[in-house]
């Protein structure tokens, strides 16, 4: 497993700030609703997932697992590959990994082929590190940096994407 990150979070609240930037980021979805450490029955068992997300569009539920990493090692492929078989055993229609560290390029790699979303959280902002749209460009190219202050944080669109949530439509 990764180590504890040396960060102002503790894994706890980290995954509340990220379950927060969700839900900041989910206005104007139907039905939107977001828990913490939520139990989920699968096919092979339960799960509890760190962040879960559930919306309404073109007429159908949409599912989102969110795992939060607080470390300060990168974030292997087998952890990556963990989060997809999660998804495909509750039937969740996307997966998102979040870190305070980083990802091994082997992590990155394997989540653009499978559509996993990959957030890296260092001091003070944010980069999506691999998309949920596979895009091969992705990577070089993060279309959001979020700069975390006091209370909060800022958020800046470095592409033409309207929000983080339109990724996973």
């Amino acid at each position: 497993m990764g180590q504890e990150n040396q960060n102002p979070w503790t894994p706890e609240a980290f995954e509340a700030q990220v379950k927060r930037i969700l839900d900041e980021q989910a206005s104007g979805l139907e039905s939107y609703e977001s828990k913490l450490r939520e139990k989920v029955a699968a096919s092979d068992g339960q799960y509890e997932i760190d962040v879960t997300a559930s919306f309404r569009a073109l007429g159908v539920r949409f599912l989102v697992l969110i795992e939060c990493k607080c470390w300060t090692g990168p974030v292997k492929r087998d952890h990556v590959l963990s989060l997809e078989g999660k998804r495909q055993s509750i039937g969740a229609q996307k997966a998102m990994l979040f870190t305070t560290s980083s990802f091994q390029p082997s992590a990155i790699e394997f989540a653009n082929a499978h559509g996993i979303a990959l957030v890296a959280v260092q001091v003070g902002m944010y980069s999506i590190q691999a998309d949920s749209c596979r895009h091969a460009n992705w990577i070089q190219d993060p279309a959001w940096l979020i700069q975390v202050v006091p209370g909060g944080y800022t958020r800046t669109l470095l592409s033409g994407r309207d929000s983080l949530l339109a990724y996973f439509l």
